[in-house]
């Protein structure tokens, strides 16, 4: 038989605790009880601090309760120890902590003990060593202290007597104040030091030095770079900071004491805007914290799409604009490739293709940016009208108005002329190519002479007007040496150029040689005649007297190779 036992999640009731406050609390109160998992930002007084040190923090609902348990905790300084050992530099410590103090010789803290611990109301037992107990004993007159004011005498001094001292203007008394009078003699003695001033107090980051009133006042505390021992300096936060701690630096003997620190103030929830949402949204945001906004379907971020929380205030939210296109544009003799839509998002493309006997000139495409549309889709006329005339010719295809793309139209010569070129004109977009001419045969060239690696430019035709001209080009990594264009004049051709040989450099050569390419690192190399050769010897050989350089060229397809031995 099983047993199922319910336990009842309690949620937890509105925080009570001292020395702190929740943020925006009164704001937050009426939706109090909360469940579980809910965390709250929190601050704590001056002189008190969360747990992990900061000024702030956040309080988690638990099963158990609030934690932390105790969200602010005690700040105690140790700095002065009063007939003991003190720390040079102040050293904070939190509710709960302890530090071991150094009593000097005849002093212990009160109950005999040496450990004092910080508590909510601050160290205890105090810092301050008292004398141990034990028989009185007559000390002589205590001595006189460098650059201390002179010291009134008695007769007799017992034990556990004290003698104040007071330093002269511009001194400091350094550990006690007070000499004591121990087993007959003068113990603790203080010195005098010169009080050493500090330069221009520290800066801190979104706050400033708070100035006096009187401007006379403010030209000192500013331009001053020396400030007496004990000057004290006050600061205040920029709008939308506040002082995390005690807002007082302090001049001691050239060191300033610790600056306090200015902190953002947080910022509720980031404002709605129509048509957009937030990507993530929170009670509570602190400095510098951004957001992002999102819009709805069919609308798009008009500015930058987040925000940034300064100063308790949100920056300018974004706003969501219309960004679709309600309609399709409509372009001479176009139609869109594909079916209408009602609505298009910014964006979209949509590509268009001319009617029958037209053709496309620019861009077939519209874009959709923002509800308007950009691009203009133009379809030319692309037939053709009137072949070119040809003189001597008789053109003998039947005569059009027009001539769609793609049409031919036949010539032939009259008689005794000869036709050279092509017998028919093509019509293309709109242009016819180019026609033939009808001229006298009288002079007339063959095809062009063939040269060895290398060909002409243009289709060979199998016979050519005089005067007509057709140019060479050699295959790649031979060179062209000669007139690359030669001329039909008395029935012949004009001397046709030549393909200088490529070299090739094979890998076996170049182990035979000992050599490689100084730049190159392909087995095979093609070079073109005339064209310069680097060589470097193999690690661990030299360059052999007598032999080739190891710069050289190619000529014709030949190269002579240096040796490295």
């Amino acid at each position: 038989m099983y047993v199922c036992i319910l336990f009842q999640v309690k949620p937890c009731d509105f925080p009570q605790f001292k020395h702190g406050r929740l943020y925006y609390e009164e704001l937050r109160r009426p939706y109090f009880p909360v469940p579980i998992g809910h965390n709250y930002s929190y601050y704590c007084d001056n002189g008190f601090s969360t747990p992990s040190g900061s000024y702030w923090d956040y309080l988690r609902c638990t099963a158990q309760g609030w934690e932390p348990e105790v969200p602010c905790l005690k700040q105690c300084v140790f700095h002065y120890v009063e007939n003991g050992e003190s720390s040079y530099w102040e050293r904070k410590y939190l509710q709960g902590q302890s530090v071991k103090v150094l009593c000097y010789n005849g002093y212990h803290l009160p109950n005999g003990q040496d450990i004092m611990t910080c508590t909510e109301s601050g160290w205890s037992p105090p810092p301050k060593c008292i004398p141990i107990r034990k028989e009185r004993t007559s000390c002589p007159p205590p001595p006189q202290i460098p650059n201390a004011q002179e010291i009134v005498t008695t007769v007799k001094y017992l034990d556990g007597d004290k003698v104040s001292v007071v330093c002269q203007d511009n001194y400091l008394v350094q550990d006690p104040e007070e000499m004591v009078c121990k087993d007959g003699r003068w113990q603790s003695l203080p010195r005098c030091i010169e009080k050493i001033p500090c330069s221009q107090p520290p800066t801190i980051e979104h706050g400033s030095i708070k100035l006096p009133r009187s401007s006379e006042e403010r030209r000192d505390s500013t331009e001053s770079n020396s400030h007496e021992h004990g000057t004290r300096f006050s600061y205040v936060c920029d709008d939308g900071f506040r002082i995390s701690e005690e807002n007082v630096v302090t001049c001691y003997m050239g060191k300033w004491s610790s600056p306090p620190h200015c902190v953002g103030i947080p910022c509720g929830p980031p404002p709605s805007i129509p048509f957009g949402t937030v990507s993530h949204e929170l009670e509570s945001y602190q400095y510098g914290e951004e957001v992002t906004y999102n819009c709805s379907e069919g609308f798009g971020i008009d500015g930058p799409a987040f925000i940034k929380c300064v100063g308790g205030k949100w920056s300018e939210p974004p706003q969501c604009i219309k960004t679709d296109c309600d309609f399709l544009p409509s372009f001479e003799n176009a139609i869109p490739a594909e079916k209408k839509k009602k609505s298009y998002k910014s964006g979209e493309q949509v590509t268009f293709k001319c009617l029958p006997r037209y053709q496309m000139d620019g861009s077939d495409t519209v874009t959709c940016v923002n509800t308007m549309w950009i691009g203009q889709p133009v379809c030319k006329d692309n037939s053709c009208v009137d072949p070119p005339h040809v003189p001597n010719a008789t053109i003998l295809t039947r005569s059009k108005a027009k001539y769609p793309s793609g049409d031919r139209v036949r010539y032939e010569c009259n008689k005794p002329f000869e036709l050279f070129g092509e017998m028919e004109v093509i019509c293309l977009n709109g242009i016819w190519t180019e026609p033939p001419k009808c001229k006298d045969s009288t002079g007339k060239c063959g095809p062009p002479p063939p040269i060895d690696n290398g060909d002409i430019t243009s289709l060979s035709l199998p016979a050519y007007a005089p005067l007509s001209s057709v140019e060479y080009q050699c295959q790649n990594y031979y060179l062209l040496k000669g007139k690359k264009t030669i001329t039909c004049r008395n029935g012949k051709w004009s001397e046709p150029p030549t393909c200088l040989l490529a070299c090739v450099i094979p890998e076996d050569i170049m182990k035979r040689h000992n050599i490689v390419l100084r730049w190159r690192e392909n087995e095979k190399i093609y070079s073109k005649s005339g064209e310069n050769i680097e060589f470097m010897c193999k690690p661990g050989y030299r360059k052999q007297r007598g032999t080739p350089p190891l710069r050289t060229r190619c000529i014709d397809g030949h190269i002579n190779y240096p040796t490295c031995v």
